[in-house]
């Protein structure tokens, strides 16, 4: 069995030297790393300002956006396939939001308001665009709702928390 020659001390040294000078490189390269990686982590996100987004599909076509009117007001507004409006929502410069649905000929079948004081407002339009069913909330805490057809509607309302009877007070249809 033969013995390998024993290294110098020199050389063991210079070895060593070269390996902790590695390893010295090696840490301040993951600590600019993670330094770099959190400094990434509190940095502001960029803002985008703008007045207008649209969305269009793959063909150009319009399908939506969101956007201010020209008084200011924000609107939200989806389209069908055909481009034709289909959700339509805006919060008005007087700060009351709505919200109206259209069918598939464009005809408005269904209105959401809020009025300044928070009273609620629902309608739920014919075909021909004309109120069948509009049932709101009014100041006193009542509730109300109308339901019509053509040349006669009935109104029912439910009174307030405060008002002494509880049940609901039909009004005779009217004729139109």
């Amino acid at each position: 069995m033969t013995v390998p020659p024993a290294a110098s001390p020199e050389s063991r040294l210079a070895t060593l030297e070269r390996r902790v000078a590695r390893q010295s490189a090696l840490i301040a390269a993951l600590t600019v790393g993670l330094a770099v990686a959190f400094a990434w982590q509190l940095a502001p996100r960029p803002v985008v300002d703008a007045s207008r987004f649209m969305l269009r599909d793959s063909t150009g076509r319009f399908r939506g956006g969101l956007m201010l009117r020209e008084d200011g007001s924000p609107v939200v507004r989806l389209n069908d396939i055909e481009s034709r409006p289909r959700l339509y929502g805006v919060v008005a410069a007087d700060g009351r939001p709505r919200l109206r649905l259209y069918d598939s000929t464009g005809v408005q079948r269904l209105s959401l308001d809020l009025e300044e004081d928070g009273r609620p407002h629902v309608r739920l339009l014919a075909p021909d665009g004309t109120s069948r069913v509009h049932a709101w909330v009014d100041s006193a805490g009542a509730g109300w709702a109308e339901v019509a057809r053509p040349g006669a509607s009935r109104s029912v309302s439910v009174p307030g928390a405060d008002a002494d009877a509880a049940s609901p007070k039909m009004k005779r249809p009217r004729r139109r």
